[in-house]
């Protein structure tokens, strides 16, 4: 018996060698998609069939992907929808990745004891992009606000200053409103050890209350983003930081924080933690960006909101294939299978 699944020719799909569109997706290829719904994504070969008469499909934009949908197909959000109907749910639900690691919390004395100023800039720099015996290079994301970078700079120095670690401070503004922390030098192995002993897994039982909240606010700041569809500011993660984001999500809830969360796409994707916080109040955090959240008295929102959606004319295909229970992921979203 053999499944399958009618989308529009314009629709993407993952394969192991990235991103193709469908019109363009080889004969007998492999594409990803899910065991059954919210599990590990899996690869699975497919085949082709193709109708080349046109039809009006619908263009929906949410804050995660911009997807090309048949009004007939069935899509996921939190229950199988038509996609001429989903529009009206305002939320679309993406993969919902596997579990972080559980933290491992234990005691270690050689943690250097830091005022609050300076547990904030280590918070900052728990986004380490790469690590190498002479440079260190970490991320600080939608740092556009002038004073806010000169800020950065300044903390970071400061910091390095009081550990007292000869190494070279550059902070680099990058395209995208990203901000580069680079260390470089001869004796990054002290500098690196102090900043992996302030880990999300030890600072809860490392530090008092204070300086807790500034660690937490220069995690918040390093981590901000503007979504890719438009919307409040959100908190953006690639797959590595797993723990980080479980973290924040934790020690949000502990500040009687409401948090929103938004899985996109798959796992490789990255994870999107929308969150009202008492910024400036509770949590003492810096970047001007947290001035845009704004505030939502409807309560706690799981899935992307939907931006906009357009009618286009497009063509379909079939996208078959021969186990059951197996969803391709295609736009992104799950698509429901029927027997071909």
């Amino acid at each position: 018996m053999n499944y399958g699944v009618v989308v529009s020719r314009d629709s993407f799909v993952f394969t192991r060698f990235g991103v193709v569109s469908v019109d363009q997706l080889p004969t007998n290829s492999e594409i990803l998609g899910v065991e059954g719904i919210g599990k590990h994504t899996r690869y699975n070969n497919v085949t082709l069939s193709f109708e080349e008469k046109t039809a009006t499909g619908i263009r929906l934009i949410t804050q995660a992907t911009d997807s090309v949908l048949l009004p007939h197909t069935l899509i996921f959000s939190e229950r199988p929808f038509k996609a001429e109907n989903i529009c009206s749910t305002n939320e679309v639900e993406f993969y919902n990745p596997a579990k972080p690691p559980d933290f491992k919390l234990g005691f270690d004395n050689e943690i250097l004891d830091l005022q609050p100023g300076n547990t904030y800039s280590i918070g900052l720099l728990s986004n380490i992009i790469s690590s190498s015996p002479k440079c260190l290079t970490f991320l600080v994301r939608n740092a556009t606000d002038p004073e806010y970078m000169k800020y950065v700079k300044q903390s970071v120095t400061n910091l390095v200053d009081i550990v007292n670690i000869k190494v070279k401070v550059r902070v680099k503004e990058g395209k995208l409103g990203h901000l580069w922390i680079i260390f470089e030098g001869d004796t990054l192995e002290e500098m690196k050890r102090i900043v992996d002993g302030f880990s999300p897994e030890k600072v809860c039982m490392k530090l008092s209350s204070k300086p807790l909240r500034e660690f937490v606010a220069g995690m918040l700041d390093a981590y901000i983003n503007e979504p890719l569809y438009g919307g409040d500011p959100v908190l953006m993660f690639s797959i590595k930081d797993s723990v980080q984001k479980r973290f924040l999500q934790n020690v949000l809830i502990l500040y009687d924080s409401r948090f929103y969360e938004t899985s996109c796409i798959t796992s490789y994707a990255p994870k999107f933690l929308e969150s009202e916080v008492m910024v400036g109040k509770k949590i003492p955090t810096k970047n001007p960006t947290w001035n845009d959240v704004s505030e939502d008295a409807e309560g706690p929102r799981l899935f992307s909101r939907i931006r906009s959606w357009l009618e286009i004319q497009t063509s379909s295909a079939n996208l078959i294939y021969e186990e059951e229970g197996f969803s391709p992921i295609v736009d992104g979203l799950y698509t429901y299978p029927r027997t071909i």
